[in-house]
């Protein structure tokens, strides 16, 4: 273990969240072929989209509810580990439904209703994952935690999504998918509950029980945005970027599809290649950030790049190419993520962490909602293509908004800022 992580109680918790990461990498594979399935079985574009936008539809309506339950709520780690049974339950079941449902338009209606019901729990862990693994690493390891962390989760999603690609080529359709996820759905989603499960946090990270109604809640966003304008800035600006982002996440794999004419092979192949260049990424953004390179810089590399992303992609149908694009884009979107959650982070403080993360993703659900729903309506209007271009123009106006936003919060992972007051235990 690194010398950030040198207390044996602290490699223990650190240890079960690498252990968790390797098998969230192979129920992760699922993730890419859904929407390819989804299209195979004759989904619409709005019904692939909606595997994007039914989590945020949910976020946005239930974050607040949750993150007051989790201020009432002492047992923040419970409410980390049941989500993750109930992500490989919903796989699970979305590879029986086709066995039961034999009209390919009904199996759809049903997947969307399953996987609609699964964004409920997603809620809940999208605000405990930031909670626990700030408080597992610390402000000074969230870096290298997480850079360990999605390293891992990639390497397995790599070795799983190559060996996927091969496996569907083996049983005509739809079962080649079908056994696909069930085989991963079993084996990930049973592992990833296991080692979540033997986490273990000091009495001191957990959340103090108390009653707050939720317009006292409502009233506290209100206060932290007025007083916070650092906080905010990064809060909004992220939500244009994400706007952009979740605008062509799934018209992408449809693309692949309906325009490239990729394979099943080629497909597992993309997402491959996009797997092992984010290995690299994380290490090599991870370095930068010990480095000299301020989380600004960061932000304004991987957003530019991404911006372009869609934009490439639309430009060609040569699979190539693609490949060579994706490769890129994932390099920096290891970045991103990594940048993402330490600015994130840095800039909530640790007694108020529940209410400000609840409130950071109350707004990107927002995005998150509307970049499929605008993806949809433009690639009816304008082709797919055309809708590639429009989410890559959001994406650069995040950019330049990242460009021109202020620099005042102190990094913590170097100037000291807010140090880990006791060993995770």
């Amino acid at each position: 273990m690194s010398k950030l992580f040198h207390n044996p109680n602290l490699q223990s918790n650190v240890a079960f969240v690498l252990l968790e990461a390797a098998f969230i990498g192979i129920l992760n594979t699922i993730d890419p072929f859904l929407p390819v399935f989804l299209t195979r079985l004759g989904a619409t574009t709005f019904q692939v989209s909606m595997i994007t936008s039914m989590p945020a539809v949910a976020g946005l309506f239930l974050t607040i509810p949750a993150g007051q339950f989790l201020m009432n709520n002492p047992k923040i780690l419970d409410w980390y580990r049941f989500p993750r049974l109930a992500f490989g339950v919903a796989y699970f079941l979305v590879a029986v439904i086709p066995f039961i449902f034999h009209t390919p338009k009904n199996s759809v209606l049903v997947i969307l209703a399953v996987l609609g019901i699964a964004t409920f729990p997603t809620v809940i862990f999208m605000i405990t994952f930031s909670i626990v693994m700030n408080a597992v690493a610390g402000p000074r390891g969230r870096y290298e935690l997480m850079a360990r962390r999605l390293t891992i989760i990639v390497l397995t999603s790599a070795v799983c999504m190559a060996l996927s690609g091969w496996f569907l080529e083996q049983f005509p359709f739809p079962l080649n998918y079908q056994y696909l996820f069930l085989i991963l759905s079993i084996i990930g989603g049973s592992a990833v509950f296991y080692f979540a499960s033997r986490i273990k946090l000091p009495e001191t990270s957990k959340p103090q029980a108390r009653k707050v109604p939720i317009m006292d809640t409502l009233r506290g966003y209100q206060r932290i945005l007025k007083e916070n304008p650092t906080f905010s800035s990064f809060v909004w600006i992220r939500f244009v970027f994400i706007l952009g982002l979740s605008t062509a996440i799934p018209l992408i794999p449809i693309y692949y599809v309906r325009e490239a004419q990729a394979s099943d092979a080629w497909i597992g192949a993309i997402n491959t290649v996009q797997l092992i260049i984010m290995v690299f990424g994380y290490t090599y953004w991870m370095r930068k950030a010990r480095g000299s390179m301020p989380n600004h810089t960061i932000l304004l590399w991987t957003t530019l790049i991404l911006g372009l992303y869609p934009a490439l992609i639309a430009s060609t149908h040569q699979l190539f190419l693609i490949i060579i694009f994706a490769g890129l884009a994932y390099f920096f979107q290891a970045g991103l993520d990594l940048v993402f959650f330490d600015e994130l982070m840095r800039l909530v403080p640790p007694e108020e962490s529940i209410q400000y993360v609840s409130l950071a993703q109350s707004v990107q659900y927002i995005g998150t909602i509307g970049g499929p729903i605008l993806g949809s309506i433009v690639a009816d209007w304008l082709g797919l293509a055309g809708a590639l271009y429009v989410a890559a123009g959001i994406r650069i106006l995040g950019f330049f908004l990242f460009f021109f936003r202020p620099e005042s919060v102190p990094d913590d992972r170097r100037d000291g800022g807010i140090e880990q007051t006791q060993p995770v235990g």
